[in-house]
């Protein structure tokens, strides 16, 4: 079977079945690798581009994010979920996404978000061509009841907004959001709870970006730039965490710094299989003295990211880690400078 226009893919390993997404539809082929079927998804998309289709299996939903959405009862653009995609599917629109071209997304499950990236598109009358304008990448929480919607740009790195973003790529072991622009890859640490990008210096993916993928086997990012494909190692340039920490209840990490360039990290992983970590940091400085930090329930096997750089400015901070009901947990120290040009890792002491 032969259609024009074919803007996105997703395939359903557990079921067997290919989504398609193109202008005015979207199609799902069952036993794609054996004897095609082919059913439309239904017109509910109208004569949109479905730019992006993401199958979440937990909740037997579809969502595919359109350019020029056109559905019945008016002109919008947006995201739209098809609920129930192997069966009798209902495309909806979700709520939040008017006048916004979502070309891309990717979802946190252990957070119940999605990520978006959008463009507003626009037609010049007057030399009669198309012009894209207030490119952003957003967090949806909670997608499949009443969504909530925050922009993600940061003012500080504002080539992420700017910039038309082609694509996104999420890793959830180490909690980072990544982002392919016309400008440039940038990386977004710790997306749930921190706005900070920075655009990964890798002379190897500047360009034209088209789209992202993340090998999970080999820890490697591809980024498609130009007419080639790149591969970076994530993490590369960091320094070594130490060999074989042992979990503990209580983390002393003496190095850090916030001010000037500085980019402050503490990360807590939880390797407990069963219970939760109640995790307390403390900030130890040399003006202010005791600065209380933020506290987490973390849940069994996760990590978290804690930006220092959020709670004090400094170019002499240490930080106590404390597991308040005494699930041992791992903590390290990572920092960086604003442009990622270098960084260094420290795991420091544990009694």
């Amino acid at each position: 079977m032969r259609y024009d226009n074919v803007h996105s893919m997703v395939y359903d390993g557990e079921s067997d079945i290919l989504y398609v997404g193109f202008i005015g539809q979207v199609l799902r082929c069952i036993h794609p690798a054996a004897e095609a079927r082919w059913e439309d998804m239904g017109t509910s998309i109208g004569d949109g581009e479905a730019e992006a289709l993401y199958i979440d299996k937990e909740r037997d939903t579809l969502y595919a994010g359109c350019m020029d959405w056109n559905p019945d009862d008016g002109d919008y653009q947006g995201l739209g979920a098809c609920a129930d995609p192997e069966g009798s599917p209902s495309w909806k629109r979700v709520s939040g996404s008017d006048n916004l071209g979502v070309v891309a997304i990717v979802m946190d499950e252990a957070r119940n978000a999605l990520y978006l990236a959008s463009w507003v598109r626009g037609f010049n009358t007057e030399e009669g061509y198309i012009y894209y304008r207030n490119s952003d990448i957003w967090r949806v929480t909670t997608p499949d009841t009443v969504p909530r919607w925050e922009s993600m740009s940061n003012p500080d790195e504002p080539g992420v907004k700017a910039y038309a973003a082609y694509s996104l790529a999420f890793d959830a072991s180490r909690n980072v959001l990544y982002a392919d622009c016309s400008d440039g890859v940038f990386e977004c640490p710790g997306p749930d709870t921190s706005e900070y990008w920075n655009e990964i210096r890798d002379q190897s993916i500047q360009g034209f970006e088209a789209a992202l993928f993340i090998d999970s086997v080999s820890e490697g990012l591809f980024a498609s730039c130009d007419s080639e494909i790149w591969y970076t190692p994530l993490g590369s340039g960091g320094g070594d965490g130490g060999e074989g920490p042992i979990p503990a209840g209580t983390w002393y990490l003496a190095e850090g710094a916030t001010a000037g360039n500085f980019d402050c990290w503490v990360l807590v992983m939880n390797p407990d299989e069963q219970q939760t970590a109640k995790v307390k940091l403390t900030f130890l400085t040399k003006e202010q003295g005791r600065v209380e930090g933020p506290t987490l329930d973390l849940p069994p096997g996760k990590r978290h990211s804690f930006h220092v750089d959020d709670y004090v400015t400094t170019f002499d901070v240490s930080t106590l880690v404390s597991s308040e009901n005494g699930v041992p947990v791992v903590a390290e120290r990572a920092m960086y400078d604003d442009a990622r040009t270098w960084a260094h890792d420290s795991v420091g002491y544990s009694p």
